[in-house]
């Protein structure tokens, strides 16, 4: 809990830090997809698509912040990734996976700036270095190199392109190409803050999509790994104050390790997991800075693992689930509000494998709660 409430208080330092300069010197650059998530479901169930660990797990709470900082000159900026976990495993975690807080410090400066003619900035990043506080290793000498492009989508409110590469002192090194959109909070103040929930509002989260792939070969030796992190989320005013949203999810997992002798996986757990949501929600009222939401959401699940681990492991499920919340946007700007949304879910599920043993339930009823940004990309018909 201690490392929760550090992550929730520096998460909240840079929301409120809401300068009137619209040079960006003196402004925070918060990441899009800045969120904090936590859920207790009914009864533990292996859940290694969460953690790549052969445990139970009956609750979590993870959050992050992707590339966010301080500028301390127009072209430079002084930012760090934030990644928290904190899982309740049966039986109990391992160092490696219990609460941990992470933290990758870097430089990004901006080399190209082409200003209101041509609004397209191109920067490059240099990073060393992982603290952690909680489980694992307290120091890692990774190291992080990065290039990006972004545009103006908002007031306030850009479109980023990073593709980094990441040398890390324990695994593998790692290339990723990441795509979503981040706050400029010195841009804000001059956007308004009368929410736009008239019919024609798109809706849309902050950290749309991830793709990292790695390989070593060192002699017959090859190891690889490919991981997805596909996160979308779409949604449309169509009348006053409700709107329906897609939501699509497809997490992917592979490691692969070949030899002269063949292939195989030991102590690995490769998944697929892919998820899709129809949510709808309703905000009583549709003007103001504090709005309240009512929702009802229906989707669901499939998920493969396989892998070996002293034996082979095999497990799949295919889950619908049903639910409905409760939840609050608070408005910084016209285009961006902090998200606070509490939902309850049933689900139903078929075809489980466990171990190659016998069929085991997943949990019936699913608590979520959820902290994050959402982007309100439409032009206001009215301002305050």
């Amino acid at each position: 809990m201690y490392y929760t409430r550090c992550f929730v208080l520096a998460v909240g330092l840079l929301l409120t830090t809401v300068l009137a300069a619209q040079d960006r010197q003196g402004s925070v650059y918060l990441g899009g997809g800045t969120s904090l998530l936590t859920q207790r479901v009914e009864r533990d169930v292996f859940d290694a698509h969460i953690l790549p660990g052969r445990a139970l797990l009956d609750s979590y709470t993870r959050g992050g912040t992707y590339r966010s900082g301080y500028f301390l000159t127009h072209r430079l900026l002084l930012g760090a990734q934030l990644r928290y976990a904190d899982p309740a495993m049966t039986p109990p975690a391992t160092a490696s996976y219990r609460q941990q807080l992470q933290i990758e410090p870097f430089l990004r400066y901006y080399f190209l700036d082409l200003g209101q003619r041509r609004p397209v900035s191109v920067f490059g990043e240099l990073g060393f270095a992982t603290f952690a506080f909680g489980g694992g290793p307290r120091y890692e000498t990774d190291f992080h190199l990065g290039l990006g492009a972004e545009t103006e989508v908002a007031p306030g409110i850009v479109g980023t392109v990073n593709l980094n590469y990441n040398a890390n002192a324990s695994g593998l090194n790692l290339t990723d190409l990441n795509i979503g959109l981040n706050v400029l909070t010195g841009q804000l103040a001059g956007a308004g803050v009368a929410a736009s929930l008239t019919p024609g509002t798109w809706v849309t989260n902050g950290q749309l999509g991830r793709v990292a792939y790695g390989r070593m070969v060192r002699g017959d030796y090859t190891d690889s790994r490919l991981q997805l992190d596909l996160r979308p989320r779409i949604g449309y005013a169509v009348a006053p104050g409700l709107v329906v949203e897609v939501g699509g999810d497809w997490e992917r997992y592979l490691p692969r390790v070949e030899t002269s002798t063949g292939s195989y996986l030991a102590g690995y757990y490769p998944y697929d997991r892919r998820a899709v949501s129809l949510q709808a929600r309703y905000y009583p009222l549709q003007r103001g800075r504090l709005l309240p939401f009512v929702s009802a959401v229906a989707g669901g699940e499939w998920l493969k693992n396989t892998g070996v681990y002293g034996g082979p492991l095999f497990r799949s499920y295919e889950a619908l689930h049903l639910g409905g919340g409760l939840g609050a946007a608070y408005f910084l700007s016209t285009h961006l509000a902090v998200d606070l949304s509490v939902d309850y879910r049933h689900e139903y599920a078929e075809g489980l494998n466990w171990f190659n043993g016998p069929e085991s339930e997943l949990p019936h009823t699913r608590l979520v709660g959820e902290l994050g940004l959402r982007y309100y990309l439409h032009k206001p018909r009215y301002s305050e």
